[in-house]
Formats: structure tokens, sequence, C-alpha cells
């Protein structure tokens, strides 16, 4: 039999406009009114109930359920062994392993992925790296979890942090040096994410409040 040959004949296209055409810049976003130069959270339980503060959420945590399940997700991650594998089979991939596999010992990884985690509860986790020099390599002297109610995103998605001198624009955070993890929401316009709590907030209150 025969094998057939499929010709396929590509057309080129011409792209009018190859930038980002339905970013959520200059107050494009209809879901968001324009109230400043920073990103709100979306979450509509935050906005209607917490004033935009996630405080309204660390109650659901004394829910003795909420936080026993938690924990054990929490230490399900951290008590699997992770291992790092060098990149090629060749002296300087493991010579390269090997550096990398010290400097996340050297900077307690599983008690950083802990608090990194816990971005699945409020919707994102935000970590500055403290570097330093290592001979000719940068290595992480520290990389700190920070509080996530200190931050805000702009228009762009940057992330900017809060001070008493500029609570309006905040100052812009170098992105190299933070890691910024989100997580929960169903669209990329929504920075900080759709955390757990989220979803809890209503049955830990019904619960509280002996209704079924």
């Amino acid at each position: 039999m025969a094998n057939k040959t499929t010709t396929m004949r590509l057309r080129a296209v011409h792209l009018r406009n190859p930038m980002e055409m339905a970013g959520i810049q200059h107050g494009r976003d209809i879901t968001r009114p324009w109230i400043g130069p920073l990103l709100e959270p979306t979450d509509p339980i935050l906005k209607s109930r917490g004033g935009g503060s996630f405080d309204i959420y660390k109650p659901i945590l004394t829910d003795a359920q909420v936080k026993s399940v938690m924990a054990q997700r929490l230490s399900a991650v951290t008590s699997h062994e992770w291992e790092v594998v060098p990149g090629e089979d060749s002296r300087a991939g493991r010579r390269a392993a090997d550096w990398l596999r010290e400097e996340l010992s050297a900077i307690r990884f599983d008690r950083l992925t802990e608090k990194m985690l816990w971005g699945l509860f409020y919707g994102y986790s935000v970590a500055e790296q403290m570097f330093r020099r290592d001979g000719a390599l940068w290595g992480w002297e520290d990389i700190r979890v920070r509080d996530r109610v200190r931050f805000r995103f702009d228009e762009e998605c940057g992330l900017r942090l809060l001070t008493t001198q500029n609570m309006l624009t905040g100052e812009e955070m170098p992105a190299e040096k933070f890691w910024v993890f989100s997580t929960g929401a169903d669209h990329d316009d929504e920075p900080y994410g759709l955390g757990l709590a989220h979803w809890l907030y209503w049955p830990v209150w019904f619960k509280r409040n002996g209704l079924k």
C-alpha cells in the first residue's frame, strides 16, 4: 500500500497589530472601577464585607477543620524529598547542580515553601530575594516571605510596595528581586489570584452561626 503524502500550504497572515490589544491599562478593564493607579482585588467578598482587607479571612483559620486540613496539605508538600538534577551529564552540569543544592539547603527551602504556599489560601504570596556574592557567582543570603497586604499591583501587573510615605502609587519593586506567586483566578487580568479563603468564607460563617 502506497504511503500518502500530504502537502501543507502555509498562507502568509498579515498581523495588523502584533502588540497587546486587550490589556487592562488606562482604565480599559470594564470589570474594575478606575479609582487610582493601583489595581484592587476583584474578590467580591473582600470588597463587600472586608473593605478590601485580607483580615476578613484570618478568622477562618480558627475553624479547627480548616486549620487541620491546611496544615496537612502544607505538610504533604514539604515532607516530600526534593532534588536538584544536573541539566546535562557533564562535570559542569554536576557542579552547577551541587552548588544550587547547597544554596537551597542553606536558605531552608522547606520553610520557604511552606510560607509561600499560604498563597493558596489568600490568593497570592510575595517573597523578596536577598542576594550575596559567592566568588564569581551570585547566591542567596535569604529569601524572605513578606506580608502580602503591604503590596499592590499596578496596571501592568507590576509589584508595588505601599509605604507610609507613598500609599497612593506605592514604590515600584524590581521584578528580578521578588518572587510572586498567585493562584485561583480564571484569567490573567487578576494578579491577586483567588484563594481558598474566598470559597471557605461562607461555609465557615454559616457553620458558626448555626445555619445549614
